[in-house]
């Protein structure tokens, strides 16, 4: 997985935890899945970094070939 990416996110994640509660924070990210993989990078993200997401943050994972998003909620 790309850590300069990782790196950013966590960075984001930083900057979601010192927002004020009223704020909503969404991170929105573009669907990435490695060819030898199932797991998308915000699926991979959550699973192995749900410690550094703060309570209240949406991240959505937008899919360009569909047209879909997915929306996954931190509590």
């Amino acid at each position: 997985m790309p850590s300069a990416k990782v790196t950013v996110w966590n960075e984001s994640m930083f900057y979601f935890y010192l927002a004020p509660n009223h704020y909503r924070k969404v991170l929105f990210v573009i669907r990435d899945v490695h060819p030898r993989r199932t797991e998308s990078l915000a699926e991979y993200y959550i699973r192995n970094y749900s410690h550094l997401i703060p309570a209240g943050v949406s991240i959505v994972e937008f899919d360009e070939v569909s047209g879909t998003a997915k929306v996954f909620n931190q509590l």
